[in-house]
């Protein structure tokens, strides 16, 4: 699965018979969804909705290999969905990754760096 069609999904993201609603979580903001079944991350949340196993957050490498996502890509939206930025080399991709994501959530009110 790719960068997009991940975002794609996350824009679009319905659980069956769970109310979806993301929030920004902590003094980072990360991007959590929070249903009455529990939290979901990004990653989590569309893996939930595309094969209806729920893996816990931390977890998130193991429901990116259940819906395709590489593991490379699954550690940059994990990174930008908790708002950490390891190594600064690649901070304004990251960035925007960050700003895609919140659009994406429909949070786009918490992107305080724009």
């Amino acid at each position: 699965m790719s960068l997009d069609e991940f975002l794609d999904k996350l824009s679009r993201l319905r659980l069956r018979g769970e109310r979806v609603e993301w929030v920004p979580i902590g003094m980072a903001g990360a991007i959590r969804c929070v249903t009455a079944a529990g939290s979901y991350c990004p990653i989590t949340a569309v893996c939930k909705a595309e094969t209806g196993v729920r893996i816990p957050p931390i977890l998130y490498d193991k429901a990116a290999e259940a819906i395709g996502l590489a593991a490379s890509g699954a550690l940059r939206i994990a990174n930008a969905s908790d708002n950490r930025y390891p190594g600064y080399a690649d901070l304004p991709s990251q960035t925007l990754l960050r700003i895609r994501l919140l659009k994406a959530c429909r949070l786009e009110k918490y992107d305080v760096d724009h």
